[in-house]
């Protein structure tokens, strides 16, 4: 930046990181076709995974402790996108999966 007196000064440079929306999940295989797993970077002491259709209708909600990868049975949901959620209590993680069989 220039000042009006000619003197310049730079600013600080920082990095920053993007990271995508719901990191602390991981899904394989995805697309899935009977089952996935979610895998999740951390232990998740005490949470819920939920699956939600593309109209926000919860389908699937399911304890979980103690956990870092949850397998999902995906036989009994049609072809199509849907939403994951990992509620953590303090933090709410989401991730999209695709079913296609």
């Amino acid at each position: 930046m220039i000042d009006k007196d000619g003197s310049h000064t730079y600013s600080k440079v920082v990095k920053v990181s993007f990271t995508q929306s719901g990191s602390l999940i991981s899904i394989s295989p995805n697309p899935a076709r009977n089952s996935t797993t979610l895998g999740f970077n951390s232990t998740i002491v005490k949470g819920t995974v939920s699956i939600y259709s593309t109209e926000g209708k919860k389908l699937l909600a399911e304890n979980i402790a103690n956990a870092n990868a949850y397998l999902l049975n995906t036989q009994h949901f049609t072809n199509g996108l849907y939403m994951v959620e990992v509620n953590t209590g303090s933090n709410i993680y989401k991730a999209k999966m695709i079913v296609a069989k």
